[in-house]
């Protein structure tokens, strides 16, 4: 007979529940341990992005309000350390810390020397919160955040007025022909008729437009109740370049008139007596002043200015010339190299050559022959009778950029019917062709629609250049207070820690 033997297994229960009671306990540590890593990771990012937006909070309460507050001789050559501080939110909560607050200039960014200079500042600041680590101890986590500025100056605009108001009290429409490729402003009402359009940004100190039948075109929503941009009585920036450089060219207290031609290698001046026609064989001063990187000329008076030798450009280097009376083109204005069949819309940034052109007075289109005198417009499309070319960035601080001779009741023409030999019931002259860009204290006529049509078309492209590089000694842009009006280039990052 068969025996059934059994065997204890009491042990090895006991083991086995031993094993399973382990595996339970380990796999809760391990789940808690990954619950506790969990929320120190959460919190750590909070406190991350806690301590980039204090860190901006810091930039935008003091390094950019103490920018804004400064005129531009009063920014650090340098840097400059500023006040710490914190962020408090309305409801009292303390966010966090921000250090290191501080303005310093982009002297690496410079592209010639103090004189003429891109005008960057990085504005820096590092924002700290506090937080408790995995082991309870409480640690700093630190974010160093730079805003990157670069000062505006006449030139960052493409079209800068102070009054869009002639002196006759007429509006002068942007109207459908006009397209505008740069920042355009006014310190009064800009009047907009029909379809122009805007690539810029487009601002006014004024509450709106001019009411008119609109269907504008803008790249960017249109800025108004901005701040004004100050346009001072004379150019002292540019005087006092001129006069440190050897530049300052007086006219006898009215003694002598003035002529100033670009020919090669350098600036030709040509001085004579007052209340007579240009002669050459009756010049009394004269003066070369060779092409540079950095040269300042200005001139007491008007100036009778030729910026080419017939078609051929001359302007080379980097000049700004200035006038205390009105500015006379009485040609072409055009980089060496350069000829109007092969005008560029746009030059390349490595284009070595800017000019700027500033009047205390008016900068005026002569009514001669070259610029396309008695219907000069009229013809077969060369530019040896007819329009004008401008490679330049220009500033008249006295009146208007504008042309002579303009067929109506103020003009020195009689209306309609001015003497001469090409002068007949209207004269249309062809077109400004503008590389550059153009500031006036009053907005001039360009063309009239009177006697058929007077004056010229508009062919503007602005000089993007001119926005990192502006002319030697050239205009600031500062608002009423002095205050320097700049942009935002770009935000970044360091590595959080």
């Amino acid at each position: 007979m068969n025996r059934i033997i059994t065997k204890n297994r009491s042990g090895s229960i006991m083991m086995n529940t031993l094993i399973i009671v382990f595996f339970l306990v380990a796999t809760g540590t391990a789940f808690m341990m990954w619950a506790v890593d969990e929320s120190y990771q959460a919190d750590f990012d909070l406190a991350r992005s806690q301590a980039y937006y204090t860190a901006q909070h810091g930039i935008l309460s003091e390094a950019l309000n103490t920018m804004r507050s400064r005129n531009f001789n009063a920014l650090p050559a340098g840097y400059e350390r500023l006040h710490d501080g914190s962020w408090v939110l309305n409801n009292g909560e303390h966010v966090g810390g921000f250090v290191d607050i501080g303005i310093r200039r982009v002297d690496d960014n410079q592209d010639v020397n103090i004189f003429q200079t891109i005008n960057q500042y990085d504005l820096e600041a590092t924002g700290i919160v506090q937080m408790n680590d995995a082991y309870q101890r409480l640690v700093d986590v630190k974010r160093s955040v730079t805003m990157r500025t670069q000062l505006r100056t006449y030139a960052s605009y493409m079209y800068l007025t102070n009054d869009e108001m002639t002196l006759h009290n007429e509006i002068i429409w942007f109207w459908t022909p006009d397209t505008l490729y740069g920042r355009v402003h006014s310190n009064s009402m800009i009047g907009i008729h029909n379809a122009p359009q805007f690539h810029g940004p487009v601002s006014s100190t004024a509450p709106n437009f001019v009411e008119g039948p609109q269907q504008a075109w803008f790249a960017f929503e249109p800025q108004f109740n901005a701040p004004h941009v100050y346009f001072p009585e004379t150019a002292e920036n540019l005087r006092a370049g001129a006069a440190g450089g050897g530049g300052y060219v007086s006219n006898g207290d009215g003694a002598w008139q003035s002529r100033l031609t670009a020919s090669q290698g350098g600036w030709f001046l040509e001085q004579w007596r007052a209340a007579v026609p240009y002669d050459c064989t009756r010049i009394e001063n004269s003066r070369n002043f060779p092409y540079g990187n950095n040269l300042a000329l200005f001139i007491e008076g008007d100036v009778q200015f030729f910026g080419s030798q017939g078609e051929l450009g001359m302007v080379a280097g980097k000049t700004t010339i200035g006038t205390s009376g009105d500015l006379e083109l009485w040609d072409n204005v055009l980089y060496t190299g350069l000829t109007p069949g092969n005008l560029p819309e746009t030059f390349d940034d490595d284009f070595p050559h800017i000019l700027g052109l500033v009047s205390e007075g008016r900068i005026l289109i002569k009514d001669v022959y070259p610029n396309g005198r008695g219907n000069g417009g009229i013809g077969d499309g060369s530019h040896d009778r007819r329009h004008i070319v401008i490679t330049a960035a220009m500033v008249a601080l006295g009146e208007q950029f504008t042309f002579e001779h303009q067929n109506d009741t103020w003009s020195t023409y009689n209306w309609c019917a001015c003497p001469g030999e090409h002068c007949g019931e209207f004269d249309e002259r062809g077109s400004i062709y503008l590389r550059g860009a153009v500031t006036q204290m009053r907005r001039g006529y360009v063309h009239r629609s009177n006697c058929g049509g007077t004056g010229y078309a508009k062919d503007y492209y602005y000089d993007f250049r001119l926005e990192k590089t502006p002319p030697p000694f050239y205009l600031e842009a500062t608002d009423e207070e002095g205050a320097s009006l700049f942009d935002i280039v770009w935000w970044k990052e360091e590595a959080p820690e």
